[in-house]
């Protein structure tokens, strides 16, 4: 009787533990096997991360000690429908059934199809909801909303939205795919970032033939690189309340509705959380912004966008030009200059300053101030009555000084705006600085060294929120500068990474600008600030955990040491001037030679981790005569799950000369009918 009592309590305490990660009865753990051969990739070093990040064992998981006590959210995930193939649909929809973490809901809103196919898939996905309904089953987590016409997306969204219970809503389009982790690593965020309403992880793209490329690791927020574009695309997830209260999606932006909600979030002084994380996977096809030709009425709607949020925000602009170097969906932005403005341009170095005061407009004032670095930091700066402060090497020239004074003053002029760095190249077009990063092992390295200043397409091209900026062209506010110059001098050799860590700390940020440009006439070993350089007890003593704007998976791992290490160039800017992403002919030829072999790196995997698979496939080379087979399966209301791991293991054959042939006894299980239609 006292061991009766005593398995009552311990099966209780399990139950209560595990609450609310107990697993639905329709779901299932996935094989490692299968994980894998949905990690397919055709580059070595990312399907290498994608082995170590996203293979998942669920239960070590599921049984961490923090969970008990942990609150569980709903997710809504919200799907837009118009003429989606099923088959599309289905993924998708599979990519939700297969979260790890197991409290969502799916809504997805019709927009009035007219296809056949997307009409009667939809009408089983309506079927089956009535089913489970009814049987008051718990898992009845599809809704389905039609509208009686055409409204777009931003409206069938919004009707989504309309009618979803969760707390949480994540966007996913109709023909994309989340990873089985995507709702489990975002509410780890929400658990961390309870003050935080949009959350965003890293993607890749999914190609036709079902192989991951082009991984896109993106920064944490920065609200500059977003006025440049819409960098975070997906995963998107808001709070639902926010949503509403922003007004939802904007009929007015389809196409570029995303891009105008969240500068309307960014706005309402929402706080972004990065998820640094491939959680997303986009696929491309032809109605995809990846694969598909689209209308330029999009790319207008997003300028539009823009226009709208410095209106909000009270920034004055002379201009937006979108298709920035012939590339799709991006914008640069010039800011209006001061009518009149006072600067005080501070030259660092003895040698002869190039400046020619007829090139300025007489509403710019400019005085100087010469500064050998070899002396501390100039703190009588902090007198100035000038507007701006530049820092200046004096062997740096800009084609036009008063092009460069537009592009990098009213920049230093925003708010909440700290320091301004320039785009610095040298004789032969190598790029000098364009902003800095803090490595993991407390290194300062200036963003892509000697990288080709005329590469269109380069990252560098951007303007993006930085750690810090170089002082050798650099821009910063009086006011700004004055009040973090109360804290003392600065260090001597490292003055710039201190006041930038200053300006961090109290809230403003560092701005690199690629449009504020200049030449570098001396010897590159001579510029100010060596390419690397421990800045450990600076990060240490302003509490810089981390540099926010590196993602860790950029930088390349490969190097045994830490100072060999470089920051990766990702993937997806391999592209045409389109922007559209597209292989050379060289990865393609080899691509297809890949393919007819059949020598993805799953089953390369598999053939070093299973040698008598290899041993499998000599025998069946040296047949002289391969029979086909029949595979013959009768089915009566087959146990869905066992049914599916047999399917598995008929497909997982390595000899694969056979078919297999379902005679179903009329079923009465209206789910097994249901997946034998399908």
């Amino acid at each position: 009787m006292h061991k009766n009592r005593l398995a009552v309590r311990v099966s209780n305490r399990i139950k209560k533990w595990l609450h609310p990660f107990i697993l639905s009865e329709n779901q299932w753990i996935r094989p490692l096997s299968d994980q894998i051969e949905n990690l397919k990739t055709l580059d070595p070093e990312y399907f290498s991360w994608l082995v170590k990040h996203k293979l998942i064992d669920v239960f070590p998981r599921l049984m961490l000690p923090e969970y008990p006590h942990s609150k569980s959210v709903l997710f809504s995930v919200v799907i837009p429908v118009y003429n989606t193939q099923s088959n599309l649909l289905e993924k998708a929809l599979n990519s939700v059934a297969n979260q790890v973490y197991p409290v969502w809901e799916i809504v997805i809103c019709d927009d009035a199809s007219d296809s056949e196919d997307t009409l009667n898939y939809l009408k089983i996905l309506k079927n089956r909801h009535n089913h489970e309904k009814s049987a008051n089953n718990q898992n009845h987590r599809i809704k389905i909303v039609t509208n009686s016409h055409n409204r777009g997306i931003s409206e069938s969204t919004n009707a989504c939205v309309e009618h979803a219970k969760g707390e949480f809503i994540i966007f996913l389009d109709h023909d994309d795919e989340l990873y089985p982790d995507a709702l489990l690593k975002t509410k780890e965020a929400i658990e961390h970032n309870s003050h935080a309403g949009v959350f965003y992880s890293d993607e890749d793209y999914l190609s036709t033939d079902g192989y991951h490329h082009s991984y896109n690791f993106k920064p944490d927020f920065s609200s500059s690189l977003l006025e440049t574009h819409n960098y975070i695309l997906h995963m998107v997830c808001v709070k639902k309340d926010l949503f509403l209260e922003a007004g939802g999606l904007r009929k007015e932006f389809d196409g570029s509705q995303d891009y105008d909600l969240l500068l309307r979030l960014l706005d309402m002084g929402q706080y972004f959380v990065h998820i640094q994380d491939i959680l997303y996977s986009w696929r491309e096809n032809e109605t995809s912004m990846l694969g598909g030709i689209l209308k330029p009425e999009i790319f207008d709607r997003g300028k539009k966008a823009l226009e709208d949020h410095y209106k909000r925000t009270g920034d004055k602009i002379q201009y937006i030009k979108d298709h920035i170097e012939n590339i799709k969906g991006f914008y640069r932005t010039r800011f209006a200059m001061p009518e009149k403005i006072n600067i005080l341009a501070v030259q660092i170095g003895k040698r002869g300053f190039y400046f020619d005061p007829y090139d300025v407009a007489k509403s710019v004032h400019v005085e100087h101030l010469v500064w050998d670095p070899s002396n501390i930091f100039p703190m009588e700066i902090a007198d100035t009555n000038a507007d701006i402060v530049i820092f200046l090497d004096s062997a740096l020239i800009p084609s036009s000084w008063q092009e460069f004074l537009n592009e990098i003053v009213p920049v230093a002029l925003r708010k909440n705006i700290g320091a301004v760095g320039a785009l610095v190249y040298s004789g032969d077009h190598k790029i000098i600085a364009a902003g800095r990063s803090l490595m993991p092992w407390g290194d300062m390295r200036n963003d892509f060294w000697e990288y080709d200043s005329g590469d269109k397409n380069s990252p560098a091209k951007r303007t993006r929120d930085v750690v810090a900026v170089s002082g050798a062209a650099m821009a910063i506010s009086s006011t700004v500068l004055k009040a973090v110059l109360m804290e003392g001098t600065p260090d001597q050799t490292m003055w710039d990474v201190e006041i930038c860590f200053r300006l961090n700390r109290s809230g403003y940020r560092s701005v690199f600008t690629p449009h504020a440009f200049l030449l570098y006439k001396g010897a590159i070993e001579q510029y100010h600030g060596a390419t690397m350089f421990d800045v450990r007890h600076l990060a240490e003593k302003y509490n810089i955990v981390k540099d926010p704007y590196l993602n860790t998976n950029l930088i390349d791992i490969n190097n045994l040491t830490s100072t060999d290490r470089k920051i990766v160039i990702p993937s997806q800017f391999k592209k045409k001037e389109d922007g559209i992403y597209n292989l050379t002919k060289e990865e393609k030829k080899k691509r297809e030679e890949q393919e007819k072999k059949r020598s993805d790196f799953y089953h390369k995997w598999l053939a070093f981790h299973a040698p008598d698979l290899k041993k499998s496939s000599a025998r069946i080379a040296k047949l002289k005569y391969k029979p086909f087979f029949s595979i013959i399966l009768p089915t009566y209301n087959s146990e869905l799950y066992f049914f599916k791991k047999l399917l598995q293991s008929l497909m997982s054959q390595t000899y694969t000369s056979f078919e297999i042939c379902i005679s179903d006894d009329s079923s009465t299980d209206h789910i097994f009918i249901e997946f034998l239609e399908r």
